[in-house]
């Protein structure tokens, strides 16, 4: 039996409109992403009767099922429904929706306040704090219209490191992916019921370490196009970060990566004239060298086996070991796109990390 779907169209209320099957979509893709906006695309015939149920604001849920290999019927994903666009192809009438995941919330919504007010720079444990940005952005925003029905935070357990951040009119969700990468967890947005959704932290990673028993080899057969890469030519180990002052008077701190010398050291700078501490100078630096820090890049995809199902033995989020000629690594799996088109197999790709 092949992997079956069923597509759940809802309302902007968040009321279940209207189903599609298997046989429905002409095809659909989409991707989810850790930290990320993951998005969705769906061709229908344009005289489906589900047509009239896309809406923007209203919301697409796709549930999977594998009943051949043990994956009882669960959601994948979710998506808010942004676009939708009616066509002609040949002789037949087309209909196309797509849209964003449910953390591109995030990113409609900027920090509304200035430097050196309390909703704008923050210090304390990452959850704490990225939880008062979410909290104060969208779930108790002062104006009514920035406020989302429905939306609310995981309870607070104060977890990942201690960090400062300062967000003074910067988008929510850039903010939120720096204090992700520097506060040693994930975060995202899930369906919560019709119409409501849950900001959650995890501290680590968002999914499972399963990086002893999900190994992807060749000679496992799960494992295709690998490839392992070392560039450093984008790579930087030393950051100048400057703040408030002027001139000779204006603070600086150097963040590096070891003890950079000579002809290896890669330099850059960071204008933090907005930061008021040290600590969040240091901050500043840091985030910047975890950006461009050097990492092996090893990419593969996965091949989907009797003895390892997505879905079923892994999953986004989780870490995984990859194994390539004389190079072994725990990876993060950090994306997940899955196309599906009538009369051909689901195809799945992942993109992965090293774990730090």
């Amino acid at each position: 039996m092949a992997v079956r779907y069923q597509i759940v169209v809802k309302n902007a209320a968040g009321a279940r409109q209207g189903l599609l099957a298997n046989a429905d979509p002409l095809g659909f893709s989409f991707s989810r992403v850790v930290n990320g906006v993951g998005a969705f695309a769906l061709v229908i015939s344009g005289v489906h009767p589900v047509v009239a149920y896309f809406v923007e604001g209203g919301q697409v849920e796709f549930w999977r099922e594998d009943a051949a290999h043990g994956i009882p019927l669960y959601q994948e994903a979710g998506f808010l429904i942004d676009d939708l666009v009616e066509y002609t192809q040949g002789n037949e009438s087309l209909f196309q929706a797509s849209g964003v995941g449910y953390n591109g919330i995030l990113a409609r919504r900027v920090v509304a306040a200035y430097a050196g007010s309390a909703q704008a720079e923050k210090t304390g444990a990452a959850e704490t704090v990225i939880k008062e940005y979410v909290d104060e952005q969208i779930v108790s925003a002062t104006d009514a219209d920035r406020q989302i029905a429905g939306m609310t935070i995981q309870a607070n357990a104060a977890g990942g490191d201690t960090i400062a951040v300062y967000g003074a009119w910067q988008s929510l969700l850039e903010v939120c992916q720096r204090i992700a990468a520097a506060g040693g967890g994930d975060f995202d947005i899930v369906g919560n019921g019709d119409g409501a959704w849950l900001f959650k932290w995890f501290t680590g990673q968002m999914g499972t370490d399963r990086s002893a028993s999900v190994i992807f080899a060749l000679n496992y057969g799960n494992m295709k196009e690998p490839s392992w890469a070392e560039t450093k030519s984008t790579s930087l180990n030393a950051i100048l970060v400057a703040g408030q002052g002027a001139e000779a008077d204006r603070a600086t701190v150097w963040r590096e990566t070891g003890a950079p010398a000579g002809i290896t050291r890669r330099e850059a700078f960071v204008d933090a004239r907005d930061v008021e501490t040290t600590t969040g100078l240091n901050t500043s630096g840091d985030a910047k060298l975890e950006e461009s820090k050097f990492a092996a890049a090893f990419n593969f995809q996965p091949v989907q086996t009797a003895a390892m199902q997505y879905g079923r033995d892994y999953f986004l989020g989780d870490l995984v070991t990859a194994k390539y000629l004389t190079h072994q690594q725990a990876r993060k799996i950090v994306s997940v796109s899955v196309s599906v088109n009538r009369g051909a197999p689901e195809v799945i790709s992942i993109g992965t990390i090293a774990n730090a």
